[in-house]
């Protein structure tokens, strides 16, 4: 919920989507902790349907990799907002995941908490396995969980938006055309007229 807290802030009138309840009961007490009062939803981001058309929707920290065909998504998203309407999400690159994460483990050690994170790389994707070493009192309890995220290529994520209705831009650091090792790339995409798909 840190994105939504942020926009609230900022005096945007938003409501955050989220599938896990576990992550909508951190997002709720984040947001209560900062002292905004935040409406968060339980859903599949691929299938959400708001009651009114929006003015932007934002899918941030790599949402668009977790989904193996995104334009199910695009479609849900080009559908729920106005004309003018904007769409922005981030991905972690290909050459992140293949190159920088894809068959590699990680360790890190801290006062609090101890992980190693394994990585698989694949044709499309790279699973992700995650070993947790919390503190809890004077002891550590370990817990695993896995992600699978998949590799999306740019001009593949461009051409899929425009197939939806949208017009395309995309960015890497500081606002920048995205570097051949770009490990972060940005798209804002633009809702024209009703006349496209959705």
């Amino acid at each position: 919920g840190a994105i939504t807290v942020r926009l609230l802030q900022a005096g945007q009138k938003v409501f955050g989507l989220e599938q896990s309840a576990d992550m909508l009961a951190r997002a709720t007490g984040n947001a209560s902790a900062a002292g905004v009062r935040a409406l968060f939803v339980q859903g599949d981001m691929q299938r959400f349907a708001p009651p009114h058309k929006l003015g932007f929707v934002t899918c941030i920290c790599d949402g668009v990799n977790y989904l193996a065909d995104p334009s199910v998504l695009f479609g849900a998203v080009y559908a729920a907002l106005r004309p003018g309407g904007i769409f922005i999400f981030d991905i972690s690159s290909a050459y992140k995941l293949r190159t920088v994460l894809g068959n590699r483990t990680f360790c890190e050690e801290t006062d609090d908490v101890t992980y190693i994170w394994r990585n698989t790389l694949s044709a499309d994707a790279v699973d992700m396995e995650l070993t947790l070493f919390g503190k809890e009192g004077e002891r550590y309890v370990r817990s695993k969980e896995t992600q699978r995220q998949y590799v999306h290529e740019t001009d593949a994520l461009v051409r899929a938006l425009r197939d939806t209705g949208f017009s395309v831009r995309v960015f890497g650091e500081k606002n920048s055309r995205p570097a051949a090792r770009a490990e972060r790339i940005w798209f804002t995409a633009e809702k024209g007229t009703d006349h496209g798909k959705g």
